[in-house]
């Protein structure tokens, strides 16, 4: 079965994709091989956790080949390297992109403005463990490699060298 998660990740993007794995939870044999094609420019950064979460939970149960394509950015590189090892799939033109997750812009009282900087230091360090657990990188290597910087952006060749896939379509 192919799921498409394609474009902004987020509230809505959950929505709608939860709406669309659970009907096909209840479809799913034990064993079942979930494609998933990601290509998005990110968004939410809990967003991509709901679905690397939700892919570590279906590897237990079957394969989930992941299939970057196009723009794979922010969180997106997070989702396609959480697919099933060995399946984890860029096509050869995909364009990766990380970058520590950050704040827009808050308005308002400054006790809600600090909560939300604690929170940040919190979701930075989700980031990189995410990272770390995901590629068999360490958080230091990752955190030399993005922090500091607006953008890393690479190719699939790349993101291959990384660990975020295991492949890339044409070699």
């Amino acid at each position: 079965m192919l799921l498409p998660i394609i474009g902004t990740l987020n509230t809505e993007t959950v929505v709608r994709m939860c709406d669309v794995y659970t009907t096909m939870l209840n479809e799913v044999e034990e064993g079942c091989i979930l494609d998933v094609m990601v290509s998005s420019e990110g968004g939410d950064s809990d967003v991509f956790c709901v679905f690397v979460d939700l892919f570590k939970w279906w590897r237990m149960e079957g394969l989930v080949n992941t299939i970057g394509v196009g723009e794979v950015m922010s969180g997106a590189p997070l989702i396609v390297a959480a697919g099933s090892t060995g399946c984890r799939l860029a096509m050869e033109h995909a364009l990766f992109g990380l970058h520590e997750p950050y704040l827009t812009e808050i308005q308002g009282d400054p006790a809600v403005f600090e909560a939300e900087k604690r929170g940040l230091q919190s979701t930075i360090d989700r980031f990189y463990n995410l990272l770390a657990e995901l590629t068999g990188t360490s958080v230091k290597t990752w955190r030399s490699r993005i922090h500091g910087k607006s953008l890393v952006t690479f190719d699939a060749k790349q993101a291959k060298k990384w660990n975020l896939v295991d492949k890339v379509q044409g070699e």
